[in-house]
């Protein structure tokens, strides 16, 4: 837009009656919390006072308690507004919509949170009804839901801003959805490995996702780069809006490795909600069955199959195919049915017979899970014998003693897996993925778990990698939630995953309302990127948002690859890019970082296991631990490890597609001399 313009003087003078309007807030926020202190000194003192002149009961000192409590927690929550708002202050909004309705003209500036004072709302939150105008329509005939029902009219003014640090930089007009100019610029502009909010860009059929709330489940099929992570977290952000009884730890999100959440924990903070309860599968697992022994993590899981032999790989497909739930429940419910107890005692003028135990087991409790039984007897063996608690555990023992057959739950998960012509697990080192899986059906079918009901909302990142058995099980630990799932059926690596996310719709059987939704447009890499990657799977797509960048894939036959790998850094670092060089194993990325120019290596972070995060400029990291994040340059080598195993061509366009505007794929050349 003309600089010299009516209309530019206009949104110059609207943005500095915004940036008044937070500073007025903000200076009437910290008065607020000047007089909250005062009044917490105040009470401090009228507390210690009373309390040491004796004027005050147990009762009196609890009420004042609370009431400080009650007062700090308003402060605080008071001075993080504040900071919020001065956050704000660098960019108030980002788009506006003229809204025309019985010919009266209402401009509505959205923006991520809501900015106003006791007149006017100089600012939407993108989340409130109305923002529905801003994604969802163009010029012409629009509508919204608003709590007084549905409004109606006409947009006949859209716009788009880029401010930065609260000056104006530049305005778009903007006729369709989201103007094309606008997006392309902050594309261009994006070089970092941080994922950030997307709330100016959010596309129309995003926006349909991220407000879904009619459906208990739905399934999110996206291709590579199509946002799928950051509508994940801009649902949740969203669903905290909407509802205001929803809190950020009622949300358990799901992902595949601890890296992931360095790479996304600043969306939520950006939109003004804190960060979810978060969980990898194999923490997840662990902390749920109360294990002492590690659990493989997924990483370590699709390296292991990689390289196991065909009757190794065999036995994992067989463990994780949907049929062993069946085959658990029916194992063990045959297992209760024959065990018994073979002796009975006295105890305290109490008499409990083999007939009277059994018939506790089998008919008085027939309702219960096995293990849930025998807690259930013993509750009542201390009750009625008046046992004190020193005694607690010994007679556990006694009553364990007298069944005919173990119920200790690892001794009896190796006994089926024995059964079943299965190898046993190792629970002295560490437990397989696989038979973690089943671990958890296994104790799901003797004992009642102990779970957060807190938990109303479940999302799962990766979706695709996870084993149907493993999504099934966390829907019945969670019968009251609401579940998304998020994946890409084309980066499936792990065995005995999901064949086809859209399958995950059918494992409810109607119990939740469902949607399936398809996001096609990629937003992530450059088309140069996007077409390169694409050929790898032999698909001819040219879905890339991002314009061409003028900077070719570069394929290079080497045979000193750390020289090459060198030279590269040399351009990449200087144009301070950030930069992954993706491997196929965890032995390559050692190899790769112990041979790096000592100039490059003090800017590197070696990421080889689940726990490891980065936030230094050069990561290098197997492709397994590469899934979700992005890096404005990649130096893919896709030579050995599991490039060359059965998931090879999905690793290798996984690889390919986190980077952002650069790709060199740097591949060996054994026969240079």
């Amino acid at each position: 837009m003309d600089k010299s313009s009516k209309d530019w003087q206009d949104e110059q003078i609207y943005l500095q009656n915004t940036e008044n309007a937070i500073d007025t807030k903000v200076n009437s926020i910290l008065q607020h919390v000047n007089e909250c202190r005062d009044i917490v000194e105040e009470l401090k003192s009228q507390f210690f006072h009373e309390k040491y002149t004796h004027e005050m009961d147990n009762g009196d000192q609890a009420s004042m308690y609370q009431r400080i409590d009650d007062f700090m927690l308003f402060a605080n929550e008071q001075i993080d507004l504040a900071t919020l708002l001065q956050r704000r202050k660098m960019q108030p909004y980002f788009g506006r919509v003229d809204f025309v309705q019985n010919n009266d003209r209402m401009p509505i500036y959205i923006g991520l949170s809501t900015i106003d004072d006791d007149k006017n709302y100089y600012v939407f939150d993108w989340r409130a009804p109305v923002g529905e105008l801003f994604y969802n329509f163009g010029k012409g005939p629009a509508q919204y839901d608003s709590p007084q029902g549905v409004m109606s009219g006409q947009i006949t003014l859209k716009r788009q801003y880029d401010i930065a640090n609260g000056d104006l930089q530049d305005i778009y007009d903007v006729d369709q959805n989201i103007f094309d100019e606008y997006i392309q610029k902050i594309l261009r502009h994006i070089h970092t490995q941080q994922l950030h909010n997307i709330a100016s860009t959010i596309q129309r059929e995003q926006n349909e996702i991220i407000r879904d709330t009619l459906h208990d489940v739905i399934v999110v099929q996206g291709c590579v780069g199509s946002g799928k992570t950051t509508v994940a977290l801009h649902r949740i952000a969203y669903m905290l809006y909407k509802f205001p009884n929803l809190k950020s730890d009622n949300i358990l999100l799901f992902s595949p490795n601890e890296l992931f959440f360095s790479h996304v924990s600043g969306v939520l903070p950006e939109l003004g909600e804190d960060n979810t309860r978060t969980a990898v599968f194999a923490y997840f697992v662990q902390r749920l069955l109360k294990l002492t022994t590690r659990v493989e993590n997924m990483d370590e899981f699709v390296a292991r199959y990689d390289s196991a032999q065909d009757d190794a790989r065999q036995q994992i497909l067989v463990k994780l195919d949907e049929s062993m739930y069946q085959n658990i429940i029916s194992w063990v419910r045959t297992y209760v049915d024959h065990i018994g107890f073979t002796r009975g005692f006295k105890l305290r003028k109490h008499v409990y017979s083999v007939g009277k135990l059994n018939k506790f087991l089998h008919e008085d409790t027939k309702d219960l899970r096995l293990l849930d039984k025998i807690d259930t007897l013993h509750a009542q063996i201390i009750k009625e014998c008046k046992l004190n608690e020193m005694y607690s555990d010994k007679m556990y023992e006694e009553i364990v003693s007298r069944l005919s057959s173990t119920i200790d739950i690892q001794e009896m998960f190796n006994l089926f897996l024995s059964d079943n012509n299965l190898r046993t697990c190792n629970f002295d080192t560490v437990i397989n993925f696989e038979d973690a899986v089943l671990l958890c059906l296994f104790y799901e079918a003797l004992k009642e778990l102990n779970v957060n009901m807190d938990i109303k909302q479940v999302v799962f990142d990766e979706a695709q990698e996870y084993p149907m058995l493993f999504i099934a099980f966390v829907m019945r630990m969670f019968p009251h939630a609401q579940f998304s799932f998020y994946g890409d059926d084309d980066q499936r690596t792990t065995a005995g995953a999901v064949h086809k996310l859209a399958d995950i719709l059918s494992l409810d059987a109607g119990y939740r309302s469902t949607h399936y939704y398809v996001l096609n447009h990629t937003y992530r890499s450059s088309e140069e990127i996007v077409e390169y990657s694409n050929k790898i799977l032999g698909r001819d797509l040219h879905n890339a948002f991002r314009l061409k960048y003028g900077q070719p894939v570069e394929e290079i036959q080497s045979s000193n690859i750390s020289k090459q790998i060198d030279d590269i850094l040399d351009v990449l670092i200087k144009q301070n890019r950030s930069v992954g060089i993706i491997c196929g194993d965890n032995k390559q990325a050692l190899n790769i970082f112990d041979n790096l120019d000592p100039k490059y290596k003090v800017l590197t972070d070696i990421i080889i296991n689940a726990k490891t995060t980065s936030l230094k400029q050069i990561q290098v990291l197997p492709v397994t631990m590469a899934k979700g994040l992005e890096f404005d340059a990649a130096i893919v080598l896709p030579n050995g490890g599991v490039f060359n195993q059965e998931f090879g061509k999905q690793q290798e366009y996984i690889a390919c597609t986190r980077a952002i505007n650069k790709l060199y794929v740097i591949k060996e050349d054994k026969n240079e001399h």
